[in-house]
């Protein structure tokens, strides 16, 4: 049997996601795009209720 690589890395290039999944089975693109979209929007969020909590201690 012909020896085949077990893990393989899969880039995106409009986002820092690494993902490591099996040859047997792909990880179709539009997971790996909205993963990375709800990891951005959580960041967002975070950053806007910081920022919405600073302006209001100031007020």
């Amino acid at each position: 049997m012909a020896y085949t690589p077990i893990q393989s890395v899969v880039w995106t290039p409009n986002s820092s996601v690494f993902l490591l999944g099996s040859d047997d089975q792909d990880i179709p693109p539009w997971l790996i795009h909205l993963s990375s979209l709800l990891f951005g929007l959580l960041i967002v969020q975070f950053s806007l209720q910081d920022l919405m909590t600073k302006t209001s201690l100031h007020g």
